[in-house]
């Protein structure tokens, strides 16, 4: 079932709130980057809900993409919509910690930020909003792919090389290409801290638009030769969980709210496991991905979600699950048909995984990895 979110039509309060941060930038100077969150007057849902719009202003410029959090007092649930529109926007002349903020009326060429700047500021914007909701409610986010940029190029390029050119109603499918694209792995990385992750990825009306409509809805940073004559575009809605509420026998909470992960050998709190153990869960998640590639024709990455329990446990950042997920790939390429006729000439996939499971060369490998992991 796809999920539905209802976001309520506002007005904007005077009521602001900012917080000073100093990022780096692509050219690697330090600019003066400011979170601003402003309260949103409710018209439907009165004194049920919370509803405030963050965006991030530099300098004296206002970036055209916001994060607009509501909150359902009554269910404790809150969902984000990512938003490109400025016409509920003003302009703000000067924010400083020393100076009130002063409120244009009238309207201002906002910028228009790129993929890969919408998912900076998101990631400074969660930062912000954890002062003023329990991230642990975090249930439901959304967005439209056109206003996403470069996320949207690459998605269409993987749909029609799996799919083609028409508009498919097989959703489901779709809705995996997300989980496994870019979008996946820099959610998952900027969800982490707050102890979320993406548990589904729903879309609605999907369909194509022209190479124009994309162009005038952000800045692209995509070779122009990458992009095709036709974008594809849907609304995306992403069913977020917590760590601890996972379905799985593989992970739940202690009484500290610290993730703890069962195995054979009893539990092992995952605050204090040392680097060997790190070492040892990401030679599993190879395993997965290498029988999971081995079967890629029966995608049954659509039905386990084992690799989705490691990238949540584990603390690598998103390079090595995608080096060994390469690695695992070259690997299963590797694997020949049986000579045996008796036997169909079929593949021995999981005996090869597990042979190279207990390799001493997928050993060093990981140990290579250890590059990748995150410290305290």
């Amino acid at each position: 079932m796809k999920a539905k979110l209802i976001f309520l039509t506002f007005l904007l309060s005077n009521t602001c709130s900012c917080s000073k941060i100093s990022v780096s930038t692509s050219q690697e100077k330090i600019a003066d980057t400011t979170v601003v969150g402003k309260m949103i007057l409710s018209e439907i849902g009165g004194s049920s809900y919370k509803e405030k719009e963050y965006f991030i202003v530099t300098g004296k410029d206002t970036s055209n993409f916001s994060c607009i959090f509501l909150e359902n007092k009554n269910r404790g649930r809150i969902s984000i919509k990512l938003d490109n529109s400025t016409n509920n926007k003003k302009f703000l002349n000067s924010v400083s910690d020393s100076v009130a903020i002063i409120q244009k009326t009238y309207k201002h060429s906002y910028y228009k930020t790129t993929y890969q700047q919408q998912i900076n500021e998101l990631n400074l914007i969660l930062q912000k909003a954890a002062e003023d909701f329990d991230l642990s409610k975090l249930q439901y986010l959304s967005f439209e792919l056109v206003y996403r940029g470069d996320l949207a190029i690459e998605v269409t390029n993987q749909y029609i090389k799996e799919i083609g050119t028409k508009v498919t109603n097989n959703y489901k499918r779709v809705g995996q290409i997300f989980l496994n694209s870019q979008l996946g792995i820099d959610l998952n990385l900027i969800l982490k801290p707050h102890f979320i992750s993406i548990e589904q990825i729903s879309i609605e009306k999907l369909h194509f638009v022209t190479r124009k409509e994309l162009y005038k809805m952000g800045t692209i940073e995509t070779d122009s030769a990458q992009v095709p004559d036709k974008i594809l575009n849907c609304f995306i809605y992403l069913k977020l969980k917590r760590f601890c509420e996972m379905k799985t026998s593989l992970i739940s909470c202690s009484m500290t709210n610290r993730p703890v992960i069962f195995t054979n050998l009893g539990t092992i709190d995952l605050e204090e496991a040392k680097p060997d153990a790190w070492r040892e869960l990401l030679k599993e998640y190879f395993l997965c991905v290498c029988i999971t590639e081995g079967f890629k024709d029966r995608r049954i990455d659509e039905l386990d979600i084992s690799q989705a329990v490691y990238f949540d446990i584990l603390r690598y950042s998103p390079e090595a699950f995608k080096e060994i997920k390469d690695y695992a790939k070259k690997f299963v390429e590797t694997i020949e048909p049986s000579p045996i006729v008796d036997l169909g000439n079929k593949k021995a996939i999981v005996l090869s995984c597990m042979k190279k499971y207990k390799s001493k060369e997928l050993d060093e490998f990981i140990k290579r990895m250890d590059k990748y992991m995150m410290r305290d």
